[in-house]
């Protein structure tokens, strides 16, 4: 009998993730739309683009997969300034200037004022 009850919650479980895929795929097309679908720095289109945080958060911070991505939509759609649509490529240069030192962020700009 336990068997049949924990089978049968897997199976609600199993469909209302399929569910909440579906409307997570509708709701980040909208949100790519609304963005303009295209990389903010580069202006690419046709592309993997993702949502870059401005300024980080919490929301999401202690869930994983599909839930954490459903929470991060509701933040861009509550805060949409708080994020930039970049492409895969220009992600990543953004993250790697993030990361470095105060220091050598100033003299990377200092080359690029060139």
């Amino acid at each position: 009998m336990a068997e049949a009850v924990d089978e049968h919650r897997k199976e609600l479980s199993r469909k209302y993730a399929k569910k909440a895929y579906a409307n997570y795929k509708v709701k980040r097309k909208s949100l790519l739309k609304k963005f303009g679908d295209n990389c903010w720095i580069c202006g690419r289109t046709g592309i993997m683009l993702v949502f870059h945080h401005l300024v980080y958060g919490l929301v999401g911070q202690y869930r994983k997969g599909l839930w954490r991505r459903i929470l991060h939509l509701r933040e861009i759609e509550e805060n949409p300034s708080n994020f930039r649509l970049l492409c895969v490529r220009c992600h990543q240069l953004v993250t790697a200037l993030e990361s470095l030192p105060n220091e050598s962020r100033e003299r990377l700009t200092s080359i690029l004022q060139i």
